[in-house]
């Protein structure tokens, strides 16, 4: 376990919002980001305020810093500059006790099939920005705010593939406790947990209150830190302007059935200063934290007496895998697995099922290659299919499946 990540004598405190300081301070319609470079003094204060507030962990100024987000704020300068200024403003205000967690925000864009953005180009974007606040110096990565499961699995990835930073997860959930893309608590923290990440959580949506039973699940689905950073109660439009219902005291006070729910990092989202951070750290100082457990482990998987869809298809074009995966829903198996030869378009067929059919999806081929792109670019968490029937299907060998085991937290079954 990361020391930076879980204390077992305190609470960790994050920081509060970045957005709520840059308009107080002035901050109208520009890229927050470009203050990096053009106001630094300003963002070196505003860090400090929350160093001083009493955060264990503070956030760059870089939300919006990858190609896709700032595009649409119409900036198209190099990256570079805006993270390694964010990340040095950070460090400097920080000291040696505080650590630096580079924050990154999600592109912006909607993944295949609802928007146009592919999984790679999402994880090549991500896997540049973490590549550049590693080189840097950043102490964690921060992806936080995605509303979408899928793409945080590609921003995840992408991070363990080019860094050995410890990596922190946060999504945003609406009322129903689901994300914009309808992914659950407790999907997204076993989902992310079986693929590395060091810490999973939730940020903005709503205040301390709404937030804890998000929490709740997660706590039953991990055992790996969990981070809470609401907002400081729910917005309200005052003559035109946005303002959050709760004081500093109110928000410290109620964030304390966070921590009672498992959250082990508690800071803050819109709304928050470092008023409330300071509020907050008071509040929480003689809580112990949740004891993250030593002996956690998912439940096996049993399909014997279940029924299990075997699909080997003849044809790998879109039209004819959708019209098989919709005949499979209309039998409502309990599982999926799916057989390709090491020709097909097992990736294509790996997402259409995960998407249509309410059951678990295995894959087998013998061609590693394509067996790894349908795990990496699948959405969800496919699991590995050995079969053992009487038919004699050729897969990948045991060396490689155990790579992909470890790598991807896949389940296997044998049928």
């Amino acid at each position: 376990m990361d020391k930076s990540l879980y204390n077992d004598n305190k609470i960790l405190i994050y920081d509060g919002s970045k957005g709520t300081m840059l308009q107080l301070a002035g901050l109208k319609n520009e890229c927050a980001e470009e203050w990096n470079l053009e106001k630094p003094d300003e963002i070196f204060r505003l860090m400090e305020a929350y160093v001083e507030a009493g955060s264990d962990i503070i956030q760059t100024n870089t939300f919006n810093a990858n190609t896709e987000a700032l595009a649409k704020h119409n900036v198209k300068h190099n990256l570079k500059p805006y993270i390694r200024k964010g990340i040095e403003i950070a460090k400097r205000a920080a000291g040696k006790h505080v650590k630096v967690a580079f924050s990154a925000g999600p592109t912006g864009s909607m993944l295949e099939p609802y928007g146009e953005m592919t999984f790679e180009k999402a994880y090549h974007t991500f896997r540049e920005i973490v590549k550049i606040a590693d080189e840097v110096g950043a102490d964690l990565i921060n992806f936080e705010t995605f509303t979408d499961l899928y793409e945080m699995k590609a921003a995840l990835l992408a991070a363990k593939d080019v860094s050995d930073l410890p990596v922190m997860c946060c999504l945003a959930f609406d009322e129903n406790a689901r994300t914009l893309m309808g992914d659950t608590p407790e999907e997204c923290a076993e989902l992310l947990t079986r693929l590395g990440a060091s810490a999973v959580g939730a940020n903005c949506s709503f205040g301390p209150e709404k937030m804890t039973g998000i929490i709740e699940k997660m706590r039953g689905a991990t055992p790996l830190p969990i981070v809470a950073k609401p907002n400081a109660g729910l917005p309200q439009n005052v003559n035109g302007e946005i303002v959050y219902a709760q004081t500093a005291q109110e928000f410290g006070e109620a964030c304390k059935i966070l921590a009672q729910a498992g959250a082990t990092i508690i800071g803050g989202c819109c709304g928050t200063t470092p008023e409330f951070i300071k509020v907050l750290a008071l509040e929480l100082k003689d809580i112990q934290p949740y004891k993250l457990p030593k002996n956690f482990a998912y439940e096996e998987l049993e399909m014997d007496g279940l029924e299990v869809a075997g699909i080997i298809p003849k044809k790998w074009d879109e039209d004819t895998l959708t019209d098989m995966a919709f005949e499979c829903l209309e039998d409502k198996p309990d599982g999926v697995c799916i057989y390709d030869d090491g020709y097909g378009r097992l990736d294509l067929a790996a997402a259409i099922f995960t998407r249509t059919v309410k059951a678990p999806v295995f894959l087998a081929t013998p061609n590693a290659e394509l067996l790894e792109k349908a795990l990496r670019t699948c959405p969800g968490n496919p699991g590995l299919w050995i079969p053992d029937g009487e038919e004699e299907l050729e897969i990948v060998s045991s060396d490689v499946l155990q790579k992909f085991c470890k790598k991807y937290g896949c389940k296997v079954i044998t049928t």
